[in-house]
């Protein structure tokens, strides 16, 4: 069987239809037609579903047929660009609404924020930044369409079970939950070594600087960056399709709360736990048991000043999420350890005077 006549999996696990899901998403579902976008952008068959495997079908690829039945398939049966419009919408809407909030709107609160660099980012590089961003947010929804297509055509190890079916099961909740943790791992991973080799001599120069010349970030500064450097970064969305058994609806809504981060990390204050990833909150938990200063899991985690930091000394604080990557390879800034003497105690002051691959400190 080729790829092409492959079924192509539900889409009933992103969402329950209902009223308020309607007015939220512009999506509706009906067992004849599938999840329809109101203005009719987006509309998908509700074909029978398969069980999560590992990889392609059969040996070499789909069908026994490899990379050329693979590549037929696509164009034979990739879902309509309509697909591609709603994931770039929803990537725009995540990003350019978020920027706004934590940019403007949250800032101009009385005792709102405390920003870590005092002045805000002059506002010429913010709206370059809010342009740049564009491409990268494209490249971005790319990644998404690939991944939705290796799903609905039975590629990788998502699953189809509904978001409010996991919710019933707390076994699943537990399952899911977990699931992410581990995304948030292979993230970081992800990000600190493909972040690494950007600072490498000819990526610095060529790709990477065009992020730096954002040396006082803002939330739009998040995707403000060469394409180049979006294929790398984001291409962690189609990897963990092949890694992780999530549910389809599970892993949309993690790239794009992805967005959120990623906005948070630039925004020029600390917000977490406002805008946290699992592990903050389990962090905040295990804090909230053991004390303030006493360890677990905060003791690892990056705050926005770590990320900021980077922004100012460009060989320094490579990682996403937590501090180890940093710690272990010697790119850990020692101003940032002395401001936070409980990030792993005496070990933090033994790291971090080497620095990574990159262009200088400025």
């Amino acid at each position: 069987q080729s790829c092409a006549n492959t079924p192509p999996r539900t889409p009933s696990s992103l969402l329950v239809s209902s009223p308020a899901s309607e007015r939220i998403t512009g999506l509706r579902w009906s067992e004849e037609g599938g999840f329809r976008v109101m203005a009719g952008v987006f509309e998908a068959a509700h074909p029978p579903s398969r069980e999560p495997g590992w990889g392609f079908h059969g040996k070499g690829g789909a069908g026994g047929g490899g990379a050329g039945a693979l590549l037929s398939g696509v164009l034979a049966t990739a879902p309509g660009y309509d697909r591609l419009a709603v994931a770039f919408g929803q990537c725009m809407l995540v990003y350019y609404s978020l920027s706004v909030l934590l940019h403007y709107i949250l800032p101009a609160v009385p005792g709102g924020v405390t920003r870590i660099q005092v002045q805000p980012q002059p506002h010429a590089h913010t709206l370059r930044d809010a342009r740049r961003a564009v491409l990268p947010i494209f490249i971005k929804s790319l990644t998404l369409y690939a991944g939705e297509w290796l799903y609905y055509h039975g590629y990788g190890r998502m699953d189809d079970r509904r978001l409010v079916d996991v919710a019933r099961d707390p076994v699943s909740v537990m399952q899911v939950l977990c699931l992410i943790f581990l995304l948030d791992l292979f993230h970081d991973a992800w990000f600190y070594w493909t972040h690494r080799l950007l600072h490498t001599k000819w990526m610095m120069r060529n790709v990477h600087y065009m992020h730096h010349q954002s040396t006082n970030p803002s939330a739009f500064t998040g995707y403000s960056f060469h394409w180049i450097e979006a294929c790398l970064v984001f291409s962690v969305a189609i990897a963990e399709v092949f890694i992780f058994p999530v549910p389809f609806a599970v892993q949309r809504i993690y790239e794009l709360w992805m967005i959120a981060i990623h906005l948070g990390g630039h925004c020029g204050y600390e917000i977490a736990p406002h805008v946290p990833q699992i592990a903050h909150v389990v962090g905040l938990a295990v804090t909230s048991v053991l004390g303030v200063g006493k360890g677990g899991l905060s003791s690892v985690l990056n705050n926005v000043e770590h990320h900021d930091m980077h922004h100012k000394y460009p060989k320094y604080h490579l990682s996403l999420y937590f501090t180890h990557w940093d710690f272990m390879m010697g790119t850990i800034h020692p101003e940032y350890v002395a401001k936070n003497p409980h990030i792993l105690g005496s070990a933090a002051k033994k790291g971090g005077t080497k620095g990574g691959g990159g262009e200088g400190d400025s």
